[in-house]
């Protein structure tokens, strides 16, 4: 099953941990959670609004592998959730989500940036203008960002990112965001 494969690649971090001190060659997973602004392009019912950006939740899970001490790559997941409000007639609620490839650069010891991309889902919920608005889309996203890792200890490592991810949806709706996440990573 998956998750014993997952597990036992995470035994095996954790043993190639020991043998190399705050080591990046190593199977690796990771959480984080955070924060960030976000905006909609180009959707015709909701531009009618006008432009619906606001602040928004961001969570996102990491599982890769690193090859180098420079050179991580992983399978990313990223979910944001936010809520506008523009008046009783006109509010919505968000949920953008993506899983795709991300490869991290450590340009030094801990400074790194990171790229990615793969497949987005957006769901919009609400109103405009006193009509019920649903959509959901199927779409491809890519981001590009910095981040920084410090070692807690010999296989446990801190993370902050800050990050721009751009959703490219098939109703030609666009979604940008800049978020900020804190989290944790195991290798």
């Amino acid at each position: 099953s998956l998750a014993g494969l997952l597990g036992c690649m995470l035994s095996i971090s954790e043993a190639q941990a020991l043998d190399a001190y705050e080591s990046r060659k190593n199977v690796f997973g990771g959480v984080a959670l955070g924060g960030g602004y976000g905006f909609l392009l180009q959707d015709q019912q909701i531009a009618e609004a006008g432009p619906e950006s606001g602040p928004g939740f961001h969570a996102q899970g990491v599982f890769g592998t690193g090859v180098s001490e420079f050179w991580t790559f992983g399978v990313e997941a990223d979910w944001w959730v936010r809520s506008v409000s523009k008046s009783d007639a006109n509010e919505y609620t968000f949920h953008h989500g993506s899983v795709g490839g991300v490869a991290n650069f450590f340009v030094t010891e801990g400074l790194f940036l990171d790229a990615g991309a793969g497949l987005a889902y957006g769901i919009c919920n609400g109103r405009l203008e006193g009509r019920n608005c649903k959509w959901r889309e199927l779409g491809m996203s890519a981001q590009a960002g910095l981040g920084f890792e410090a070692w807690f200890n010999g296989n446990v490592a801190g993370v902050a990112n800050l990050d721009y991810t751009h959703h490219f949806y098939l109703n030609d709706t666009g979604f940008g965001n800049i978020s900020a996440v804190f989290g944790v990573r195991w290798y």
